[in-house]
């Protein structure tokens, strides 16, 4: 009898599954209780301590419903959801435009980055944008978001107990339901309505986009469809889309983005360029290269004038003394030695760039302090990280000239203790009750190398310690709100200074050197204002206010002026302002921006200047004041300028559609919101989404081409809140074949489990798969075919709980399956006359599985972590498998009639699998370590139940079941390196990003009983591509391809025939979301 085995048709069928489910919360909260806003167009979902944000976002997306709508003359068809949360110290939105649901984190946004807006009303716009622009732009409505189309190919099968082979070839690819490039849909949300102005073309956004322009590093055309960069190229991505959908909105009509956006919906386009061709008359490329070229002329004059008078000090310059990154995305010792240096910048060879010569130390160089005695300084910085969350804090010494990191994962401001042996500095972590991200302050103690946790849970950042050492001053979150606030230097004594309530926000305390007054940046609406308090919260005053943003101020040694940023000309520099009588005078004059400085008793200066490369150090000795001049940033009327206050305005466009009291949008108060009424959450779930596939699995070599078509549908729905939702998937081809799945998921409070303080996900999960083939059944003269079919079902009880760490998880599963073969009706012809005989059905297995398995993975973020991977993945399994077997198809003739004699097989399987991801001496070159194992204990079982070490996803030289056994054990080595790592080409609408090529071998065995000698074990060495690439400009396409030799020829006596393998190549190929199937 052949026989189905599990672990292909489970592979097969669920394979494609992830893909829907991602959009999941990873971390969830039962512990919370939430309550609705309904107005006439949304729900407005919050829970307990987030109620004036709710309350302000319901406001707030009641008036601007009308303008957006009436841009783009399209309504959502059902009240649009926003969910509000306040347990994590994230700032960002996200829309789900085919769910109609936003999620805003209600904390402001504080990124360095970009210029400062009122939060909430630039989010709910933008985000709301979101839904309306990119249903309007949907080919095939909200119900159906893609159309999939799949091929599962498989290994030619040589065991004759074995129905088909294990897949080689995995292929699933979207024909998406909206094809909208990153640029054009982040550009037009953040341009959203141009008279509302919620959001702005600010100086941080001129800044990076001027830096690029000058330079000759803008994103190219292809470059800014896509995300996959680090958080500069993403960020670019947005600050490019808006300058350029603003350009578009002011040299072409504000009606050409909705244009552009229906035309987006008709199923001929496969990128923007032909929407753009339809709209304007001229391809997306050329409207693109025309932009680019009015900005080479206008930032080249607009600096014009600064160039006369270029004031901006030395870089600071770190040269990388270790090659590879570490876990954390840069060294390998966690306490590695850069040194630094400070060179005078070389004359450009042709247009003098903005920064351009600056050497690579990381995008982002940040907040740094001079020591007390001034002979060392410290800093945050990504060094070789590709995000802002790969930062570290590192100390330099000024006099060896050298810097060590110590502590990664801080990416705030800090401070020295007035000693100079400890810095106090905030950090987020998951370290709290039910995995929220928040921040704390914490102490490291130089000379002792030891970290200690000053709060816990307090949502606290930017620490400033005393002149006397007894207090901290910093800055804490709420509901939308921060404040400045005090303790004690060990984290007692908590008070507030300042009573915000209303959706202001505090950053960046300083002390002033007598210790009498704190120092912070203010802001309500747009832009920062500078203000300082006492340390009793009395004499609140703002110092520095007006239309600029003015930010980041610090006192000098004697404490008779601040030295602050701001980007009064158009540009970020250095002032400073005499306490007393208010003059400002300007210290910087630079072409790219100055922030956040830092003085010693000297009067020297560091600072972070920002280029083209992002945010590097400078340095100044005691720089003098600038005398006034005409040196500053012009104003040049034109597309390309979209400034965006005072003198450099941005332009009004043409305005389309139906027109509103925008003067008192813009004078929005939200310091006081309406009191709606609310009620408890009752759930709701999103539409039911349908997405159809057609898949070719071609398992049955025998099949006919009809019957390798199998077409099929997922369905999914969600409870808004994530709490529950169920998946669905049927397949189904013209022999009726068929794989069925069905999985529900509950997130919520589990009686028991929640007062134990544990939360897990439950899920339940029914699988049904049935293939069919022919056999023979002997009669007494002749042996006559038979249809044969197969099926598997199965139901699965799952709970899963994060354990240790917020990397670590462990998963109890009870799985219960049923093996049936099933003889159809067939027609005995040794009867006279011929007679149908009945079909029958043989349960041949009625299995049991308790397991718990547990997950550790801590892979690196990074631009390259799926192609690429730095870090580990570690998988541990014991399961204990009770099972009736009867694999021989014996009987027994009972009063009831005959009945399957099983055998009971009850073992218990332990399964190991570490993989670890190191760098290797060059950037983005790693080399792979992987070690799996497996042992049935207690006894020897039927092969039925072996491990198997080939195949897709083991020793790929040899075929899945080729190796098996009781036993398992297998090492693998893999060298993986760039062959192109910024390919930039788009054909069609594929964009090709990167090609990696690794070569690997492997060794290893299965076994039963003894175990083999170790020249016994099998080996082999291949060589993977990998190519990362995106389609529809928002989907993952992830293509690899293997080619694989086995070194050792080998037989295996099955069922009394030998059957050979080894001494072949062997070849897989997949198009998937990901590369890795573990």
């Amino acid at each position: 009898m052949r026989r189905l085995f599990l672990r292909g048709v489970v592979f097969s069928t669920v394979m494609f599954l992830p893909c829907a489910l991602h959009a999941q919360e990873e971390f969830y909260h039962p512990e919370l209780e939430w309550n609705t806003i309904e107005t006439g167009h949304f729900l407005i979902h919050y829970h307990e301590g987030a109620e004036r944000t709710g309350r302000a976002v319901a406001k707030i997306a009641e008036e601007i419903y009308e303008p957006v709508t009436s841009l783009y003359n399209h309504v959502p068809d059902r009240k649009v959801s926003f969910i509000i949360k306040d347990y994590d110290d994230i700032s960002n939105g996200a829309a789900y435009f085919y769910d109609n649901k936003i999620e805003i984190y209600a904390p402001s946004m504080d990124f360095d980055l970009r210029g400062t807006h009122n939060w909430l009303r630039n989010v709910v716009t933008h985000e709301f944008t979101h839904i309306v622009q990119i249903q309007t732009s949907m080919k095939f409505g909200r119900t159906l978001p893609a159309f999939y189309l799949q091929w599962l190919g498989y290994e030619s099968e040589r065991r004759t107990d074995v129905l088909y082979g294990f897949p080689n070839i995995v292929a699933s690819y979207p024909l998406s339901g909206f094809v909208v490039p990153v640029w054009f849909a982040e550009g037009v949300a953040q341009y959203n309505r141009e008279e509302l102005r919620y959001d702005f073309w600010d100086s941080h956004r001129d800044m990076i986009l001027r830096s690029y322009v000058l330079d000759g590093k803008m994103l190219t055309w292809e470059q800014m469809g896509v995300f996959g960069k680090t958080s500069l190229g993403n960020e670019s991505s947005y600050n490019a889309g808006f300058a350029f959908v603003h350009y578009i909105a002011q040299r072409y009509g504000e009606e050409k983005l909705v244009e552009i956006s229906r035309n987006l919906s008709t199923l001929i386009e496969t990128t923007i360029d032909g929407a753009i061709e339809r709209a304007v008359g001229k391809s997306g490329r050329d409207v693109y290269n025309e932009w680019r070229d009015e900005l080479a002329r206008s930032y080249a004059a607009r600096v014009a004038p600064v160039r006369t008078n270029i004031r901006e000090g030395v870089p600071v310059v770190f040269t990388d003394e270790d090659e590879p990154s570490s876990l954390n995305g840069r060294y390998p010792e966690k306490k590695a030695a850069t040194r630094f240096r400070d060179a005078l910048r070389q004359q450009p060879e042709s247009m003098p760039g903005c920064c351009a010569r600056v050497v690579e130390t990381g995008f982002a160089n940040l907040y740094a302090k001079y020591s007390p005695d001034g002979k060392k300084f410290a800093f945050v910085s990504t060094m070789g990280g590709d995000y802002f969350g790969s930062s570290g804090l590192y100390v330099a010494d000024l006099k060896t000239r050298r810097a060590k990191e110590i502590r990664s994962g801080v990416g705030g401001d800090m401070s020295w203790a007035p000693d100079g042996n400890k810095l106090y500095y905030s950090r987020i972590s998951r370290s709290n009750p039910f995995w929220s991200l928040v921040h704390d302050i914490y102490v490291y103690d130089l000379k002792e190398e030891k970290e200690t946790r000053l709060t816990h849970g307090r949502r606290a950042t930017s620490p400033a310690v005393s002149p006397d050492g007894s207090t901290i001053a910093f800055v804490v979150n709420n509901d939308g709100t921060s404040n400045v606030a005090t303790m004690k230097i060990d984290g007692s004594d908590f008070k507030l200074v300042t009573s915000y309530a209303s959706g202001e926000q505090a950053y960046n305390p300083e002390w002033g050197p007598a210790g009498d007054r704190i120092v912070f940046d203010y802001s309500i609406k747009d832009g920062r204002d500078i203000a300082w308090v006492r340390p009793d919260a009395t004499d609140l005053q703002i110092l520095v206010s007006g239309a600029d943003d003015s930010r980041s101020a610090v006192f000098i040694h004697d404490g008779s002026r601040l030295v602050f940023s701001s980007d009064r000309t158009g540009i970020f520099n250095l002032y400073t302002y005499t306490i007393g009588t208010g003059a400002i005078e300007q210290l910087t004059n630079v072409l790219g921006g100055a922030f956040l400085p830092t003085v010693n008793a000297q009067g020297d200066v560091i600072y972070s200047a920002y280029t083209s490369g992002g945010y590097k150090f400078y340095s100044m000795e005691a720089p003098s004041v600038l005398a006034k001049g005409d040196y500053h940033y012009a104003d040049i009327s034109g597309a390309s300028v979209v400034a965006g206050s005072g003198s450099l305005a941005m332009r009004t466009v043409e305005a389309v559609g139906p027109q509103y009291d925008w003067s008192s949008l813009r004078s929005y108060d939200d310091t006081k919101l309406p009191p709606f009424d609310s009620r408890s959450y009752r759930s709701i779930f999103t539409s039911l989404t349908i997405v159809p596939f057609l898949r070719v699995d071609n398992y049955n070599p025998k099949n006919k081409a009809l019957d390798v078509i199998k077409p099929g549908v997922y369905l999914f729905s969600n409870d808004i809140l994530e709490h529950t939702g169920f998946f669905a998937g049927a397949a189904l081809n013209r022999k009726l074949e068929r794989d069925l799945f069905l999985q529900f998921n509950y997130r919520g409070k589990i009686p028991l489990f929640y007062h134990l303080g544990l939360d897990p996900v439950a899920s339940i999960e029914l699988y049904n798969v049935t293939r069919k083939t022919d056999n023979v059944i002997s009669l007494p003269a002749s042996t006559i075919p038979v249809d044969l079919t197969y099926n598997l079902l199965e139901f699965d009880f799952v709970l899963n709980q994060r354990i240790f760490s917020s990397s670590t998880h462990v998963e109890f599963r009870f799985m219960h399956s049923r093996y049936t073969s099933i003889i159809e009706n067939f027609i005995n012809p040794e009867t006279n006359p011929p007679s149908l005989v009945p079909g029958s059905s043989d349960l041949y297995l009625i299995a049991n599985d308790l397991s718990l398995t547990l997950t550790h993975e801590a892979i690196a973020r990074s631009s390259t972590m799926e192609i690429n991977p730095v870090g580990r993945k570690i998988w541990l399994r014991i399961g204990r498998e009770l099972n009736k077997f009867n694999g021989d198809g014996e009987y027994e003739v009972t009063s009831t009639g005959l009945q399957p004699v099983y055998k009971r097989i009850n073992f218990t399987r332990v399964e190991m699998r570490w993989r670890e991801h190191i760098p290797f001496f060059f950037k983005n070159h790693t080399l792979t370590a992987t070690v799996r194992g497996g042992s049935i204990l207690e006894r020897t079982v039927d092969d039925f139940f072996d491990f198997y070490a080939g195949g897709l996803i083991g020793m790929k030289g040899y075929p899945f079941y080729s190796i098996g056994g009781n036993e398992l054990a297998v090492a693998g080595l893999a060298y993986r390196f760039p062959l192109i790592d910024n390919i930039d080409i788009r054909i069609l609408q594929f964009y090709f990003d990167k090609l990696y090529m690794s070569v690997y071998g492997d060794i290893g065995n299965a076994w039963s009983g003894k175990t083999p000698i170790l020249r016994k074990f099998k080996t082999d060495a291949g060589v993977e591509l990998r190519l990362e690439s995106f389609s529809w400009y928002a989907y993952p396409t992830r293509i690899f391809f293997n080619a694989s030799y086995g070194f050792d020829e080998f037989q295996r006596i099955v069922r009394g025939s030998p059957v050979t393998y080894g001494k072949e190549w062997r070849f897989y190929f997949g198009v998937l979301f990901g590369f890795e199937f573990d």
